[in-house]
């Protein structure tokens, strides 16, 4: 019999797309999963949508209230009712293709991995359902392979294109970050990837992950960025003294995601919002160990932003 996988599907105030997404959740060809719909705190009609298309596909079901605490506790709340073999989060606004969950877990089970990734496709919302998927191709990659990649972001794994061994994720209380309202993803895959010795890749765009229009940053983004720079650096520092083999990937981890951090600034805020984001990074520490990052484009960047931050905010803004 084919294993339960749990999807988690965190829910806020996403009427206008979650009727699409749960019906390709609901046509997976992989037929044993049970969707968990964490409400939270959701103030429109959401739910009600979501519930009308499960049943409409008959699909197994678990529905969890709670107040508004945020993705990270509500993926958490998600974690807790699950009870398939392998788990995965899906944002309620995203596209999965038909055979996103099949490919995923014959990968897990062929290859004997805790966690496998799919690759992803960023998609607008007049062109949700993206590009059609036709090859299927796989392959795993030693820890090492991991860490290089990851760190380079080439490939870019989304945090929702994971499937994790549930019992595994659990018993090493790999629970998200509830401190964190921004970059969750980040350090939740930089703690769990330091724990696996090797990953599956399903090297095919079967996620299609939606970029909303008229996304704001607000001031309120300079405390996200500043409890992010925190919580990251506690993890790092602490995968850092417990695996010393892969120090300078974390040192280049953490720097990198406080750069990716003023990059999102750049594209969301004006420029006064980008200077005080700015004057909450040590920029010394951030050019020192950055200096030796295996990509000129980010060196040149790092250097340019201690010299002209209007110059380096309208190059972030237009990348």
């Amino acid at each position: 019999m084919e294993p339960l996988v749990s999807l988690v599907v965190p829910i806020y105030n996403s009427s206008k797309f979650i009727e699409k997404s749960i019906k390709s959740i609901c046509k997976q060809i992989y037929q044993n999963i049970e969707i968990i719909l964490v409400n939270d705190g959701t103030k429109d009609n959401s739910i009600e949508l979501a519930l009308t298309v499960i049943n409409k596909y008959n699909r197994k079901y678990k529905l969890i209230n709670q107040k508004n605490l945020g993705l990270s506790s509500a993926r958490n709340s998600g974690i807790d009712l699950s009870a398939g073999k392998y788990i995965c989060f899906i944002d309620s606004d995203d596209i999965l293709d038909e055979g996103h969950i099949s490919h995923l877990v014959s990968l897990i089970i062929k290859k004997n991995l805790k966690v496998v990734f799919s690759d992803f496709e960023l998609t607008s919302e007049d062109k949700r359902d993206g590009n059609k998927c036709k090859v299927f191709q796989t392959k795993v990659y030693s820890k090492d392979e991991l860490f290089h990649f990851f760190v380079l972001r080439k490939p870019a794994i989304h945090c929702c294109t994971l499937l994790i061994d549930n019992n595994y994720l659990k018993s090493n209380k790999l629970y998200f970050n509830s401190k964190l309202k921004y970059g969750e993803d980040t350090e939740y895959m930089w703690r769990l990837f330091s724990t696996i010795q090797n990953i599956g890749r399903v090297q095919s765009t079967t996620y299609k992950y939606l970029i909303r229009k008229n996304s704001i940053m607000t001031s309120v983004g300079i405390e996200k960025g500043i409890v992010f720079q925190e919580e990251l650096h506690k993890s790092i520092t602490l995968l850092s003294n417990n695996d010393t083999k892969y120090i300078q990937y974390y040192k280049w981890a953490y720097y990198r995601n406080i750069l990716g951090w003023l990059h999102s600034m750049a594209r969301n805020a004006d420029y006064n919002t980008f200077k005080k984001g700015l004057k909450t990074v040590d920029m010394t520490n951030l050019s020192n160990n950055l200096k030796n990052y295996p990509n000129l484009k980010i060196k040149i960047l790092v250097s340019l932003l201690k010299i002209n931050s209007y110059v380096s905010y309208r190059l972030l803004r237009g990348s």
